[in-house]
């Protein structure tokens, strides 16, 4: 195993992923700004369910920009790792394991971020059928907080096993 190569592929890799956090925190910041104008515009032509709308559009955006800054971060840290260098293979397994860790890590919250949100933003929806009254309404909120506090666990506990696993490796 050439080190050198080693090296030279992670630190490309961590310029990559810079250049994609900033691409795609400005996507975002972008999607985040129309969307806001959109709900703006709407709630100025009267059109109803406005805040529902933006809650439920907004807050998947607001996850994605979390996603990319964590990237960027992730970049930053596979920077400054590599100016640290690798001496020897065992340097090289550990530092590639750290990355398998991190990246499996930031997948799984992302993933389970993105469920809770989606069964969180039925909550929302469910307040405002409670307070207009609708049927049923008590028992769909019941079990949409009960699968956003699972998923939450479910989550954490994919984390941890994650990271078991890759540290058996």
């Amino acid at each position: 195993m050439d080190l050198a190569r080693s090296a030279a592929l992670v630190a490309v890799l961590a310029e990559v992923m810079l250049w994609a956090g900033g691409l795609g925190a400005i996507y975002f910041t972008v999607a985040l700004v129309t969307t806001l104008a959109q709900a703006h515009v709407g709630a100025i032509a009267g059109r109803t369910g406005v805040l529902v709308e933006l809650y439920e559009r907004a807050i998947p955006i607001i996850v994605c920009l979390a996603v990319v800054a964590s990237a960027a971060a992730l970049g930053d840290a596979v920077g400054r790792w590599m100016t640290s260098g690798v001496q020897d293979a065992a340097g090289a397994v550990a530092l590639w394991r750290g990355l398998a860790e991190i990246v499996v890590q930031a997948v799984l919250l992302t993933v389970g971020a993105s469920l809770a949100v989606g069964f969180a933003s039925g909550v929302l929806g469910a307040q405002f059928s409670l307070l207009a009254g609708q049927p049923g309404t008590l028992s769909a909120l019941a079990a949409r907080l009960m699968l956003v506090v699972l998923t939450g666990i479910l989550t954490l506990l994919a984390v941890r096993l994650a990271g078991l696993v890759i540290g058996l490796v």
